[in-house]
């Protein structure tokens, strides 16, 4: 049997990252990780999220609708605001609901570790995500970041990049897509 690990190096030699997070998605389903509504795993009621350049830490709670409550909003955006100039902008909720759900196969509180989300207008290399307030580079504590991008991918929103020479994940609210680093 091919393992994960196998699929994602084969994915860098050629095939799209995509298509190997949809066999690796296929193979966490198989042993119960990952897998959205899974009977044997709760689903989180909330996360946690801690910046690691700041070491500011939040819990942000779920409200019915399986998001970030609107009161909850300012902050998260507090928390991942640009750390260079500490400027805040509009984070998409929808980039919050992702983070739930992506982590609900694993454990019921799951700890994000932030690297790098919203970026103010002085750090405006390139068109990025990030400037927008739709784009979160992090790990999930306890979880290795190829499963992390793996099940990313397969749920089919937004992009999903896979850093592996630095261990991160990308996240975003765009067009879906996925790619290795």
């Amino acid at each position: 049997m091919i393992t994960r690990r196998q699929m994602l190096q084969s994915g860098a030699a050629g095939l799209g990252a995509c298509a190997v997070a949809g066999l690796c998605a296929a193979s966490l389903g198989a042993v119960g990780l990952g897998a959205a509504g899974s009977d044997r795993l709760p689903r989180p009621q909330g996360l946690v999220l801690r910046h690691l350049l700041t070491g500011e830490r939040l819990l942000v709670e779920v409200d019915g609708n399986g998001g970030p409550p609107a009161a909850s909003m300012a902050g998260i955006e507090y928390l991942l605001r640009d750390p260079s100039t500490d400027q805040r902008g509009s984070i998409d909720p929808q980039l919050i609901r992702q983070l739930l759900e992506v982590a609900a196969g694993w454990t019921p509180l799951p700890v994000y570790d932030v690297l790098d989300a919203y970026r103010s207008s002085a750090r405006r290399a390139r068109a990025s995500l990030h400037h927008q307030g739709r784009a979160i580079d992090l790990r999930l504590s306890g979880i290795a970041s190829a499963d992390l991008a793996a099940s990313a991918a397969a749920r089919g929103r937004g992009g999903v990049g896979y850093y592996r020479s630095a261990d991160f994940v990308h996240l975003d609210t765009g067009a879906p897509r996925c790619w290795q680093g």
